[in-house]
């Protein structure tokens, strides 16, 4: 896939996780188009993995730089924002029309526009010699390295790496949809490849950290890069840990008595019938009720669950309804506290940088009452003297 073109049409203002701006950068290429939003941070990240990457800076062009002003002037400068905008645009398009490719081809550039990789020769040779038998159906993963020594090595699995959780996540979002189509069979074989894919993140993510100390060394890094470094482990360890719930908590559709699905039934059932598949689904759900509740000694499981009075009166649908609600009133409540935590900070940003400035105040008051001194010390001898 060739990208045809790169735009930056337009900006945002986002309040959160704290007040930023936000630069929409549209793809084109020949059959589709698609839009990505970064900050300037990303840009900045950006300059860096391509010089991590590739050994060298983008000849002839380089991003805005950054200057320092008060957070709520950053914001609201439409001035400032326009001309990072304009110049943010001008070094994606000069590395796009550069005569060298090696920056527009980098895994950096791919991913910060969330473009496939482009295809290796690796990957041509297969295609012409029929697919590998050792390869794992619907993956186009790049094999993993026998080990990772130098920095540029490291940064490229960390992008493939980023690459492998976006496709994961695309595996999990076909699942959930063929299974709410009415189709198992297909949503069971996007939830294994799913499964398949999270099991080399989390064996080839154990590799990669390993690795940072040793580049650390072989490199000399400095302590800044890796920092930044850490904080790239720290996020795939934590989509690491996003997915492999998603992939645990499976959506399996209701099974009624003798295991055909509730779906299954035929249009004529009557309601009697509807009602078995409402109970089966509810005990399915919820567990047994009060009166079938056994005492037995479980070893490692999870007592079923109980009837309370808000979901008795429910059916399959709305106990559904009810969980989606409780998820909603839950992730409204952490996206308040998010905000009073940023704005919070921002208060202790403010305070740290006054108190910083007000000790600079006292030492140059302090320096200047000691050259005070030494001027009224040497004016009183200087009376003696005439004395």
């Amino acid at each position: 896939m060739s990208i045809q073109s790169i735009l930056i049409p337009a900006t945002q203002t986002r309040q959160s996780p704290a007040p930023h701006t936000v630069y929409q950068v549209r793809i084109t290429t020949g059959v589709r188009s698609w839009d990505v939003y970064r900050r300037y941070s990303d840009f900045e990240s950006l300059v860096q993995e391509l010089r991590s990457e590739t050994g060298k800076d983008v000849d002839g062009e380089k991003i805005p730089p950054k200057r320092v002003w008060s957070l709520k002037k950053s914001i609201n400068d439409q001035k400032l924002i326009e001309e990072r905008r304009v110049g943010l645009e001008s070094y994606l398009r000069h590395i796009l029309s550069h005569r060298n490719p090696v920056w527009r081809t980098s895994h950096a550039f791919l991913d910060f526009l969330s473009a496939p990789p482009l295809p290796s020769a690796n990957s041509s040779h297969s295609k012409a010699n029929g697919p590998d038998p050792s390869a794992t159906p619907g993956s186009s993963l790049a094999p993993a390295p026998s080990s990772i020594t130098t920095s540029p090595a490291w940064l490229a699995e960390h992008v493939t790496l980023s690459s492998l959780v976006r496709t994961i996540r695309s595996s999990l979002s076909k699942r959930d949809a063929l299974l709410q189509s009415g189709n198992p069979s297909g949503g069971h074989i996007a939830h294994i490849q799913a499964k398949k894919d999270l099991t080399v993140l989390v064996n080839r993510l154990s590799t990669l950290v390993v690795s940072l100390d040793i580049v650390a060394k072989t490199e000399r890094l400095g302590d800044g890069e890796i920092k930044r470094r850490a904080e790239l482990l720290g996020r795939l360890q934590d989509e690491c840990l996003t997915l492999g719930k998603a992939v645990e908590n499976a959506r399996k559709p209701p099974v009624i008595g003798n295991g055909f699905q509730a779906g299954s039934l035929s249009s004529g059932a009557t309601g009697r019938q509807d009602d078995l598949v409402d109970g089966e689904s509810r005990r399915a759900l919820l567990g047994p009720g009060p009166s079938a509740v056994k005492t037995v000694r479980t070893l490692g499981g999870a007592p079923p669950g109980q009837e309370t009075e808000e979901t008795r009166p429910l059916d399959g649908g709305g106990l559904m309804h009810l969980q989606q609600t409780k998820i909603n009133q839950q992730d409204s409540m952490l996206t308040q506290l998010s905000s009073i935590l940023q704005r919070q900070r921002v208060i202790g940003e403010a305070i740290g940088q006054e108190i910083t400035e007000q000790n600079e105040l006292l030492d140059k008051l302090d320096s200047e009452v000691d050259v005070t001194g030494a001027k009224l010390g040497k004016a009183k001898r200087t009376m003696n003297r005439l004395n």
